[in-house]
Order: structure tokens, then C-alpha cells, then sequence
């Protein structure tokens, strides 16, 4: 009985991230750690995000189909212990996968959040025109002595919640956004 590699499942010895992924990623925390966030970052970090909680997604359901299909190899009279090894290793390298996606998902949501914080941080030309000058000093370090958010970037956040399929990883996320939130509601004041 061989191994069915679901689809979206790379095999193994190939990389997580291809080339203009990994490239994408490395200007997008360029930008970030710039303090410039464009709405195509913004959307490109939401993408990759969503594409991440895809991944995460299909592997937990391979996985899924992986212990059945022990489970159902194991209930046999006489099971193919060889099959069943085969399986369990499988069984373990999702689970690898599923924690490596995990953790994708966690930088993404970070990055985007700091995406959020530096593009409401950036005042506007329109928004500023009503605050006295500042120097430059401040302004680089973002003290700014009036508020120069507009209200639609101070409100901004994801509308979407990753799918999580274990409870445990969901409440680690919720503490996580739960603090992110907090961190951007202190930043805004």
C-alpha cells in the first residue's frame, strides 16, 4: 500500500517557501522595519497569510486521513506492520508541518499587525496640516503632538480569523491577537 500525497503537500526535501515567496517576504519586513506600509504590503502580507492558514489547513486534513488510515490498518486481523510504521512516520512529519505553518501564520500576523501600526503611524499630509511643526527627531521616532490618525486607519484590523482546528493552538492565537490588540489600542491613544 503506497503513501497518497494530498494535494498542496510538498514531499519531502522541498523547500516551504519558494523563491519569490521567500523574496516577497524578505521587502515586505524590509518595509515594515522602514516604517513605509503601502496598501499593496497590506495586502500582500493578508495574502500570504490566508495562503499560510490554507497550507496549515490542508495539512491538518492529511494528517487527519493519515491516523484514519492507520487506525484502519491496525484494526485488521493482521495488520502490515511495515505499512503501519510508514504511516506513523508520515503521521509524525504532518505534524512537523502543521507546527512549521503554525509559526509562518504567527510571523505574518505580526508582521501585518506592524504593517497596520507603521501605516497608521505615518501621518498624512492632510491630516498634518492642522498639527504645529515638529522636529525632525520626534517625527522619526513618532511623537507627534497631536493625533494625525485618521479614524479609519486608528479602526483598522483583520476581519477574517485563521481556521484552527485544535482548540489548544486556537486560544495560543487568541492570547497572542488579545495582546497585539492591546499593544495597537496603547499606540493609538
Amino acid at each position: 500500500m503506497g503513501l497518497r500525497m494530498g494535494p498542496g503537500i510538498r514531499q519531502k526535501g522541498s523547500h516551504s517557501m519558494p523563491y519569490e515567496s521567500m523574496h516577497h517576504h524578505q521587502s515586505a519586513a524590509a518595509a515594515v522595519a522602514a516604517g513605509v506600509a503601502p496598501n499593496s504590503m497590506l495586502d500582500s502580507l493578508s495574502m500570504q497569510l490566508r495562503d499560510a492558514e490554507m497550507r496549515r489547513t490542508e495539512i491538518e486534513r492529511a494528517h487527519q486521513e493519515t491516523l484514519a488510515q492507520i487506525r484502519n490498518l491496525s484494526g485488521c486481523a493482521r495488520p502490515d506492520t511495515e505499512a503501519v510504521e510508514n504511516l506513523q512516520s508520515r503521521a509524525r512529519e504532518l505534524e512537523k508541518k502543521v507546527a512549521l505553518e503554525n509559526v509562518r501564520c504567527e510571523e505574518l500576523q505580526i508582521e501585518l499587525t506592524a504593517a497596520l501600526k507603521a501605516k497608521a503611524g505615518r501621518p498624512s499630509n492632510q491630516n498634518m496640516a492642522n498639527c504645529p511643526p515638529t522636529s525632525t527627531a520626534a517625527a522619526q521616532h513618532g511623537q507627534y503632538p497631536c493625533s494625525s490618525i485618521p479614524t479609519s486607519a486608528s479602526s483598522s484590523t483583520v476581519t477574517w480569523a485563521p481556521t484552527i482546528s485544535h482548540q489548544d493552538q486556537g486560544s495560543e492565537i487568541d492570547i497572542i491577537m488579545a495582546k497585539i490588540e492591546q499593544v495597537n489600542g496603547k499606540c493609538l491613544l
